[in-house]
């Protein structure tokens, strides 16, 4: 089971921890062993309860190193360059088939898995959702718009949490300034306030009920399943 918990299935792997993949986490986490890449496992660690750590049913898995798990299978994690620690899911079964799930990807890969049957996670799989244009373009227009505008004041950006993540990526050190969190638990706001310009960035989310989310959070906080690769 990857990023959500059935009842019966004795292993979940996290493929990594964006808000609408972590499905049902806390009764995995007591009903389940949980296998993660290392890097996702800190981020777990760092955003949730203390308990973690130190839980025995939670297991580190180094990409790229097959980990044999308790049924006879095989288990083996890519990275999917989605975001830290973020993974591609292989598992060979004990009569050989090779079951694999894309997880949330950029594209292109330096290394893809190699399976028999493939899951691919395809929120923007249609054909109508294919962009003209690439990520590096879209990036350096983002660059020349918030230049553009911190010349005549502050620039606000929301989004949810993977778009914001993106859009960090592609301005540091190209707008300058340094970054400081700001956390408001009581109104479940987390903004990242760049001190040395007045640009202010910062992520929304909501809790909603298991397994829905609204067409915004999908679509703004992952990156384009199928086509491989998230614009900002």
């Amino acid at each position: 089971m990857c990023d959500g918990f059935v009842d019966g299935y004795r292993f979940r792997v996290q493929t990594h921890v964006h808000d609408d993949h972590m499905s049902d986490f806390d009764r995995s986490k007591g009903l389940q062993d949980l296998f993660f890449s290392p890097e996702t496992f800190a981020l777990l660690v760092a955003e949730m309860n203390a308990d973690l750590e130190y839980r025995t049913n939670l297991h580190q898995v180094a990409r790229g190193s097959p980990r044999h798990l308790d049924d006879g299978s095989l288990l083996k994690l890519l990275p999917s360059e989605h975001m830290l620690g973020a993974c591609q899911v292989a598992v060979e079964l004990r009569d050989g088939v090779r079951l694999g799930y894309s997880g949330d990807f950029s594209w292109p890969l330096n290394e893809t898995i190699s399976v028999d049957e493939l899951v691919v996670d395809s929120t923007y799989g249609s054909p109508n959702s294919v962009r003209r244009y690439t990520q590096d373009e879209a990036e350096q227009r983002l660059i020349e718009l918030v230049c553009e505008r911190l010349r005549y004041g502050s620039v606000h950006v929301n989004a949810y949490r993977g778009t914001i993540e993106r859009v960090l990526q592609s301005l540091g050190g190209n707008v300058g300034g340094r970054s400081s969190p700001l956390t408001d638990s009581s109104a479940r706001r987390t903004s990242i306030a760049r001190t040395a310009l007045p640009l202010r960035i910062s992520y929304l989310w909501t809790q909603m009920p298991a397994g829905r989310l609204s067409r915004n959070e999908r679509t703004s906080g992952s990156t384009p399943r199928g086509t491989g690769s998230e614009k900002s």
